[in-house]
This record gives C-alpha cells, structure tokens and sequence, in this order.
C-alpha cells in the first residue's frame, strides 16, 4: 500500500487527467479561492466578450438562463453557481479540465496559475481515496440512511427548519410520520456532511423528494442557506409547474420574497373550522399541479 501510495505522491502534471476529476473533489479551501476570485465583478470583459468574473463562467458553463437571477442574489454567486453546475443540465460537464477551461474562456489566467497546483492536489486526494478503497469506492447516490447499492429512497418531503427551531420540527415530523409519510431531514437522514453538504440537501429537493416543507420563522429566514435552498425549490417549481413548496408559518416574521405571493399554512391560524395538520397532510399528497392550483 505504502509503494501505491508513493507512486501518487510522485505524479506529475501529465499524469493527471483533470477531465477525469469531478468538480465535487474541490477541497473547501479550493473552493473558498475560487469563490473569493470569481465574485468579485470586473468592468472590462474578455477578448470573446464575457464578463472577466462569476457572470462570464456562468455564459461559457452553459446554466439554465432560469438560474441566473438566483445566482445574482446569492450572497456568494461563484458558490451558487458551481453548485448549479454540478446538479443541473449544463452545457460543460463537471470537472476540473472544464472548469480550467471556462477560466481561460473569461481570460482569469491568474485565476488558473492560483488554482492549479490546489487542483492537483485535490485530484491526487481523489486518487489516493479510490487507491485505498478500489472496491468500494463511494457511491454519490448514497446520500442518506434509507439509501443502498442498489436501492435510492424516495421521500414524501423533505423537511427545511431553522436549528432555532428543532422542537417544533420535531412535532412536525413525529406527526407527519404517524399518518404514514416518509420524510428526510438534514440532521437526522443525510450522510454526507463538510461541502457536500449544501449540494446533498439541494440534490434531494431535486430528484428524491415531492414537496419541500418550510418552517418559517425569524430564524429561519435569517439564514442564508435556507433562503437558498427556498428560491431553488420555488424556481424548480416554475419550470417544472408542479406544487414544491409548502411553507408553514409557525410565527410572526417577514415571509421570504420567493414566497410572499404562494399559498402558505398558517400553524398560528386556529378555529374550529382549520385543522393546521390535516392542511399540511392534504398539501403533501396532493397531486395536483401549479396550473389548476
């Protein structure tokens, strides 16, 4: 093991094929580099026209034009937008070789010479990780615990709430899941954690989950990553033109503007002509889609 080892220590450049590498195997200190670069916007563009910053390698990666007003209010755009690259269908696939080539697109050389030397050791990190485990290696749809080999769980819901607010999510969950709903919540289900984390949650909304609950408070809208994952649910709903989104209001606090203008259960709503938890119930197994909403 020691020799395997060795041999990857003594790679060199050319034998490396970023084209090979992932971008999920950007270290974060990697990633914190390219953000900080990329964020910050440039007056002058390149010689074929594109912005020299994150609005330039959005063009050449080829995201959904859809995206772009979600990445703009982002308050890292460079993060959103790597993050989008990995989960959607866009133009370049997702990995080093490319991401070195959008860079030279947009005329970031420097961005290049910074980054490579960080490249090549996230890709011999990859390397050493599938030297070491060669049968096993990691399975990318293995996100949470109910998942397997051969089998990736599909969820009712997922499950969005402030840390603030754990003890009602807990009585959330605890009554969704005694009228039989299958629910995944970032705490408790997912496996992944570190800088998967953010994609994890946003590839569950996606492609494993129905409806995503939202658990509004003051706390909630305070973090940033939250008002994320809402704004690319609510968008995901647009295109898709299918209920996502379920916000449940469980204090006073200023709605998120993706949600200002949804339908939204209110747990602070009581008569006896409202039962808060039959609503919610009724709104996850409803099929019907935004257009007779």
């Amino acid at each position: 093991m020691s020799s395997s080892l060795e041999q990857l220590e003594n790679f060199d450049d050319s034998q490396i094929d970023l084209a090979n590498v992932p971008l999920q195997a950007l270290s974060h200190r990697s990633r914190e580099l390219l953000y900080t670069l990329l964020n910050q916007q440039h007056i002058f563009t390149s010689e074929e026209g594109y912005f020299r910053d994150w609005r330039g390698a959005f063009e050449v990666i080829g995201v959904p034009r859809r995206f772009f007003v979600l990445v703009e209010n982002s308050p890292s755009p460079a993060k959103c937008l790597l993050e989008l690259w990995v989960q959607e269908d866009c133009e370049r696939p997702a990995n080093l070789a490319q991401l070195q080539e959008v860079l030279g697109c947009i005329d970031r050389w420097d961005v290049v010479d910074d980054t490579s030397e960080m490249f090549r050791n996230d890709a011999l990190k990859l390397l050493r990780n599938q030297q070491m485990n060669p049968v096993d290696l990691v399975d990318m749809n293995i996100m949470t615990r109910d998942d397997t080999h051969d089998h990736q769980q599909q969820y009712d819901a997922f499950v969005l709430y402030a840390d603030q607010n754990v003890a009602f999510a807990t009585k959330m969950v605890a009554t969704l899941e005694n009228r039989g709903m299958r629910l995944c919540l970032k705490d408790r289900d997912i496996l992944v954690g570190g800088d998967c984390e953010y994609e994890v949650v946003i590839r569950l909304i996606t492609e494993r989950c129905r409806r995503l609950v939202v658990i509004i408070s003051q706390a909630f809208v305070a973090n940033e990553m939250n008002k994320f994952a809402v704004a690319f649910a609510h968008a995901l709903q647009i295109e898709k033109r299918k209920r996502k989104v379920i916000p449940c209001v469980i204090e006073e606090c200023e709605v998120p503007q993706h949600l200002q203008f949804s339908s939204k259960l209110n747990y602070l709503r009581r008569n006896i002509f409202y039962n808060f938890w039959d609503k919610l119930t009724e709104s996850i197994r409803d099929p019907v889609d935004v257009q007779r909403a």
